[in-house]
């Protein structure tokens, strides 16, 4: 096992306690050889946060980051999708008690997104990641396809495609990488954006409550405990179907998942590279 010392990613980092907490010590120790293994994927996508918040940037710049950021993030229609994906199976059942296990998964699935869809009464998260970019893009304009990164787009295409094809068993490995990467990637750009809308943007206290409440709505336990839901339905899912969750396909879903959203931001961050290029 890599000591997380050793490791350099904050990623990394943040993941760890979660992990530590899986009863599932076979899936647990997975889990963490797989995010040891792919470590240059997650210092990449730190680096493009640090590159992100150091400086103010351009305008294409900015709209072009949250453009491609929230076709990376967004993932609750799919989520949506796959818990009705299971109760088409549950209606199929007549093994006695087996519906009934399946609708205890699907019950799971939903937990994810409860907060996201403003159950307990809160706002929709996607209205508040709209006013965060709205708030630092200055306009709406970075919701036009024209800022939209080929990457970005392919990566949302794939995994809308892996939540929603036919291995369900496959789709909630993606869901579980999912969850866990939106915890150590909103703890880990707290404090970044924090400072960048301060120091950098000069947003005012009030400007910089409002742009700052997506990200914390998702801290403090929010995406860990989606993590475990994520655990719950994948774990109930495999003990009624009969299928093993198998540890190369559990890595290969995480590295698939980590690899491909480096390379998204990695794109992201060309729109800054520019505005350096630029004031040279």
């Amino acid at each position: 096992m890599t000591s997380s010392s050793m490791t350099g990613s904050k990623l990394y980092d943040l993941a760890m306690p979660v992990f530590d907490s899986l009863e599932n010590q076979e899936l647990r120790a997975t889990l963490i050889e797989v995010f040891s293994e792919n470590i240059e994927s997650l210092k990449n996508i730190e680096q493009v946060f640090v590159e992100l918040t150091s400086q103010a940037h351009s305008k294409d710049a900015l709209r072009s980051f949250f453009n491609g950021w929230t076709a990376a993030n967004a993932s609750i229609a799919s989520v949506s999708g796959l818990a009705n994906r299971v109760t088409l199976e549950a209606r199929r059942q007549d093994t006695p008690g087996a519906a009934q296990q399946l609708f205890d998964v699907c019950y799971s699935l939903q937990r994810i997104s409860d907060e996201d869809l403003g159950v307990f009464g809160g706002r929709l998260h996607s209205d508040l990641f709209h006013t965060m970019a709205t708030t630092v893009c200055s306009d709406e304009q970075w919701m036009l396809k024209e800022y939209s990164t080929p990457s970005a787009r392919e990566f949302k295409a794939w995994r809308d495609s892996q939540r929603l094809g036919e291995n369900l068993l496959n789709a909630m490995l993606l869901t579980l990488a999912h969850e866990i990467f939106t915890h150590a990637e909103v703890e880990f750009i707290q404090p970044l954006f924090q400072d960048w809308f301060t120091l950098y943007l000069e947003l005012p206290p009030e400007k910089v409550s409002v742009a700052m409440a997506w990200v914390n709505v998702h801290t403090g336990g929010t995406e860990s405990t989606h993590f475990f839901h994520a655990v719950d339905a994948l774990e109930g899912y495999a003990a009624v179907t009969g299928l093993t969750i198998d540890r190369s396909q559990t890595k290969k879903v995480f590295r698939d998942y980590l690899s491909k959203r480096s390379i998204v931001m990695s794109d992201l961050a060309t729109a800054f590279w520019k505005d350096e290029a630029a004031c040279i």
